[in-house]
């Protein structure tokens, strides 16, 4: 077989477009584009296959499904975030400041929890105790406790001096809010809502 740095320098000398390449690979309809030519050797629209399909897409990193329902994404962001915390746990394992150990969570871990909210916050109990599960484990990271302990969520929480993840999400929202209608963030007006004078 041949080496992979070879084919993409086969495919950059060529000059074709990538996306060219990708649909022929997977078999799906290639149609001319105006202006443009089809490659060498690619496959005739009577040849191909059509594109199955599907309930769920990842778009921009969020899992979009067809009822619009982001337990999917919920879920992958959970499971990401719990690798990210298990990977610094065990890198971690020789540091003790409680400083430290907030500042490799707030860093490392939950930014997986918090791209794109926005969008796809949960609003379930279930989710949202899914996603809290997270930050439950690195309290107890943080603060260096054993799994089974007897301080309460709350009382790591003000220790930690963290916000519960669901509070974490709608200030995230306010924070997109307040950026849309100063300006700072291009979005057409006419999607805001009207201001409401006091």
């Amino acid at each position: 077989t041949v080496p992979r740095f070879k084919v993409i320098l086969i495919i950059l000398r060529s000059g074709r477009l990538l996306l060219d390449l990708y649909l022929i690979k997977i078999n799906a309809n290639v149609r001319e584009l105006p202006g443009k030519k089809l490659p060498p050797n690619s496959p005739t629209p009577s040849k191909t296959k059509t594109l199955a399909v599907t309930t769920e897409e990842k778009d921009l990193g969020v899992w979009v499904t067809s009822n619009l329902t982001w337990s999917k994404h919920t879920l992958d962001r959970c499971a990401a975030a719990n690798r990210m915390l298990g990977f610094v746990r065990r890198s971690a394992t020789e540091i003790t400041d409680k400083r430290i150990r907030r500042a490799l969570y707030l860093a490392v871990v939950r930014p997986a929890l918090g791209y794109a909210t926005q969008v796809w916050s949960p609003q379930s109990v279930e989710l949202i105790n899914r996603v809290e599960r997270v930050q439950r484990r690195a309290s107890k990271f943080i603060l260096g406790l054993p799994f089974m302990c007897d301080v309460s969520y709350k009382d790591r929480l003000i220790s930690t001096e963290l916000l519960p993840l669901s509070f974490w999400h709608e200030y995230l929202d306010l924070m997109f809010f307040f950026k849309a209608i100063t300006g700072i963030v291009s979005i057409s007006q006419n999607s805001l809502p009207e201001r409401i004078a006091p």
